[in-house]
């Protein structure tokens, strides 16, 4: 399996908070990886803002931090596969999205 950034930004948009697994499917093969995503943030609220009544009530990231435990890929018949998976491209797609 050969990935390339479109794969990654696609990967990345199914990421969720916690410690979570996720499969995707390029060619007729699957990808599997088991990983752990934090983040925190803040609420722009008027606290926040210096309290003149300029807080947006958006959510800001403030940090994110993207880990992956394990992965492997498989073709059809669920033998595995050589994939040249990045962990640095996953974490560099997730962690700036927003």
């Amino acid at each position: 399996m050969v990935l390339d950034s479109n794969d990654y930004l696609v990967m990345s948009g199914h990421v969720d908070v916690g410690r979570h697994s996720m499969e995707y499917e390029k060619d007729g093969e699957i990808l599997s990886l088991e990983y752990e995503f934090v983040e925190d943030g803040h609420v722009e609220d008027d606290y926040f803002c210096g309290g003149y009544m300029e807080g947006t009530g958006a959510y800001v990231r403030d940090y994110a931090s993207l880990t992956i435990m394990d992965f492997c890929a498989f073709d059809e018949e669920g033998c595995e596969v050589s994939v040249n998976f990045s962990e640095d491209a996953m974490r560099k797609f997730t962690e700036q999205l927003i």
